[in-house]
């Protein structure tokens, strides 16, 4: 977990399906995201344990003042040593 004044970046629960559900649903964000758009609770339950739980760089973004899910997901990349180089390479992103 990663804290911050106003943020936390955690792993993700299965109690976060409605919050996913909510965020996932709409047909403008799955669009640019480029996932199907969820359907129900259930299907955003089912990527959470299938897709989400088991990757230890997929974190949920939860703003502290709300204390729900405010974004869908962080992924981080774990630190790799690039070939010929002293220096770490790590990707990230958000939606």
């Amino acid at each position: 977990m990663i804290e911050t004044e106003r943020l936390v970046l955690r792993h993700w629960r299965v109690k976060d399906a409605s919050a996913l559900y909510k965020y996932a649903s709409d047909n403008r964000v799955s669009e640019l995201a480029l996932w199907p758009t969820h359907t129900s609770v259930k299907m955003s339950h089912e990527v959470i344990e299938k897709v989400f739980m088991p990757n230890p760089y997929c974190l949920a973004i939860v703003l502290r003042m709300m204390s729900a899910l405010a974004v869908q997901s962080a992924w981080l990349c774990k630190l790799t040593e690039q070939s010929n180089r002293s220096v770490s390479a790590c990707s990230q992103g958000y939606c």
